[in-house]
């Protein structure tokens, strides 16, 4: 705004001579600067106005009370102005006769800016051709360091080294996972195993992620639990399973933390380790991509309820997903481990086939060892004598039971209490129950836990020895990795799963079941979706706001030279400033973020006031002198003056902004500075060197 008001000023001080000229000087000035003042003011107000076009509030509202600012201080330059030096005295200066020797320079010839200009107008008028290949090669440097141009903005160095705020960060960052939060949202019925088990896929894929730390939900304390009551890190296979471990937690206030009373929405809760938004966008990318591939309903399956051909598809699709978490767990750990997946799938498939024709003799001798061990604690039932307990360690050993099991425990499910208890009683004297026979059957029910449990291990053993041989030692030596690898392998015990509807359709041959589906969502929320958002708003406001606003100021100068070739030549100062700028930014590796993409808008709005001035003062000196040389020269030793003292004054103003101790207002102080030297340094170069290549043509037509 304090341009319009200095150039008023300056024409009415290059004109006034006494008092009696005052009012003839002030219409004088006005009739000449008034026109150049309002087109100003208005170009000015297109550059800030586009930025409404802006989808974020903070651009918008920065864009509308600077385009008010600008408003009034055309208003005030016009107006008010004018009035207050109608009121002050007019300070006499001494006319001297042409021809006449001057011993002492006049007071205007003393300033040293007219000085200055009257030597630039001299370099500027006799170098026309060179400054416009210099504004060539200046215009191809910069737009080739277009692409190098960031958007990564790292909120840490927004704060000077050593800072507290900076030092809390690294410390986050090092030693806690992060500060930023990364947060599914889930809906389903959340104590639903299936629902349970897709929140842990969920946070073991974050897990996998760079940058993503801790990933935790209600999943991971029923593993936990689990971990603690069964000695495996999974969800339970049933309801009935989690319910059981779900006792534990009940009323716990964390619960209120991860999932609401209903047991409807639950939240996977992550932590970013970084706060630059690249790194964070590439994160926003990957989930965004993994959520869309998940399935929206599920269907749950009894495998013990299908027939061999269907259970065969069945288990490829489990081997395969039992891959893919395990792929993910080692991705986790060794983000540059390459895996290959598909021999991981057949190495699980040949574990379970092994484990399936494993020798019998060994896997029952641990079975009768363990049930050895069950009779000699206090959870037994019943307290058998020495030679009661090895006849039924040897029958348990000798029964065909385990082997039929081995071979098919998840087309049998788990043994049959009435098979257990008569191989009790068979071996256990009569005596010994008579007085408590129903401890027959609880002790049925112990041992056929037991035998259903080793069987289960064992083939968990087989298919984790095969893997043994595949995986990197590093990673077997890591006690939570093989707690994770056991989990994910213990799937192949389990006679229930859940496939997607389209899975369903291609096994079964059918659209969907009517019963036992499952469904649920996972969305992605949290900051990190908006940091990945912010960015795409910022780079659509800056590439609309900046077209709109040269789109607009082309026409206008277009309207006011009647010539296109002069809306170009005055356009193209601004571009240049643009180009600066970003090359600047480019090569510096300073990113483009909220406080430098309104830098651009700043150079088209302050940018053009000096092309109009420059170019109307020219047109007015033109009509006069019909000699372009002559009137460039005039324009520069007087509009020239005016566009270097406006530019120097503005420049002052934003370098303030260094001593700020914020790094983004420090490069806003300074970029800014750099634009207003750059957009005058164009006015009072570029623009003659190309009105003179042109030879004036715009202005002779207009």
């Amino acid at each position: 705004g304090s341009a319009y008001g200095i150039h008023v000023v300056n024409k009415y001080y290059e004109d006034v001579r006494s008092e009696s000229e005052k009012e003839s000087s002030l219409k004088l000035a006005l009739s000449e600067v008034g026109v150049p003042v309002i087109l100003a003011g208005i170009t000015t107000l297109i550059g800030f106005i586009s930025l409404l076009t802006s989808n974020l509030s903070l651009i918008k509202e920065f864009g509308f009370f600077t385009a008010c600012g600008v408003l009034f201080a055309t208003l005030i330059a016009i107006t008010f102005l004018p009035a207050v030096l109608s009121l002050l005295k007019v300070k006499r200066r001494e006319n001297h006769n042409e021809g006449e020797d001057k011993k002492e320079p006049t007071e205007e010839e003393g300033i040293w800016v007219i000085r200055f200009m009257d030597r630039w107008a001299a370099f500027v008028l006799s170098r026309e051709k060179l400054i416009v290949i210099i504004m060539i090669i200046v215009f191809i440097s910069a737009l080739a360091g277009l692409p190098l141009l960031s958007r990564e903005v790292n909120m840490v160095e927004y704060f000077k080294k050593g800072s507290e705020i900076r030092l809390a960060e690294e410390l986050m960052e090092e030693k806690f996972g992060g500060s930023i939060p990364v947060q599914f949202y889930v809906r389903g019925d959340i104590k639903n195993p299936f629902v349970l088990k897709q929140m842990r896929m969920a946070e073991k894929y974050l897990s996998s992620l760079p940058d993503v730390n801790d990933p935790q939900s209600i999943a991971t304390l029923i593993c936990e639990l689990n971990d603690v009551m069964n000695d495996r890190y999974t969800i339970p296979e049933t309801e009935e399973g989690v319910g059981n471990l779900w006792f534990f937690i009940e009323g716990n206030s964390i619960l209120d933390q991860l999932i609401n009373s209903q047991h409807t929405e639950a939240v996977i809760q992550a932590k970013l380790g970084t706060v630059e938004t690249g790194r964070v966008i590439k994160v926003v990318d990957a989930v965004n991509r993994y959520l869309e591939n998940l399935p929206k309903e599920l269907i749950k399956v009894h495998l013990q309820e299908t027939d061999e051909t269907v259970r065969q598809k069945l288990e490829e699709t489990r081997i395969k997903r039992i891959a893919e978490q395990i792929a993910l767990d080692v991705k986790g750990r060794m983000p540059d481990y390459h895996l290959d997946q598909s021999k991981l799938e057949l190495i699980v498939a040949k574990g379970i086939q092994e484990s399936e024709t494993a020798p019998t003799k060994l896997l029952a001798e641990r079975i009768a060892d363990k049930i050895g061990d069950y009779f000699l604690s206090d959870a037994a039932d019943i307290m058998l004598e020495e030679r009661e307990l090895e006849k039924v360690k040897v029958a348990f050993r000798k029964s065909p039971l385990i082997p039929l099991l081995q071979r098919g425990n998840l087309l049998r499910g788990n043994p049959s209490l009435g098979e257990v208890k008569m191989i009790l009683s068979s071996n256990i004297d009569k005596e010994t129950v008579a007085e408590d026979p129903e401890a027959l059957d609880y002790a049925a029910e112990s041992i056929a836990a037991i035998i259903s449990e080793t069987i289960r291990e064992g083939r968990v053993s087989v298919i984790l020895s095969n893997l043994s041989r595949f995986l990197p030692q590093e990673l077997l030596n890591d006690k939570e990795f093989t707690s994770d690898l056991k989990a994910d392998v213990w799937e192949v015990n389990e006679n229930l799963m859940a496939i997607s509807k389209e899975e369903y359709a291609s096994i079964f041959g059918e659209e969907n079941a009517e019963k036992d589906r499952i469904i649920l969502s996972i969305q992605q929320a949290g900051i990190a979706p908006i940091y990945k958002e912010l960015d795409r708003q910022l780079m659509r406001s800056q590439i609309s706001s900046l077209l709109i606003a040269l789109l607009l100021v082309f026409l206008l100068l277009w309207a006011q030279f009647k010539s296109i070739v002069g809306g170009l030549i005055s356009v193209a100062p601004i571009a240049l400033t643009i180009l600066v700028n970003f090359g600047v930014m480019s090569y510096l590796g300073i990113p483009l973020d909220t406080a430098t993409m309104m830098i651009a808008s700043i150079a088209i709005g302050i940018g053009i006031d000096y092309t109009i001035h420059f170019t109307s003062r020219f047109k007015g000196e033109f009509a006069k002198q019909a000699n372009q040389r002559a009137a460039l020269e005039k324009t520069l030793e007087t509009t020239g003056v005016a566009i270097v003292i406006n530019a120097l004054s503005v420049m002052m103003g934003f370098l303030v902004l260094m001593m700020s101790s914020l790094v983004p207002l420090q490069r806003f102080g300074w970029l800014t500075a750099l634009t207003m030297f750059t957009s005058a340094l164009g006015a009072i170069t570029v623009l003659p060197a190309l009105i003179l290549l042109t030879k004036a043509r715009f202005v002779s037509r207009s």
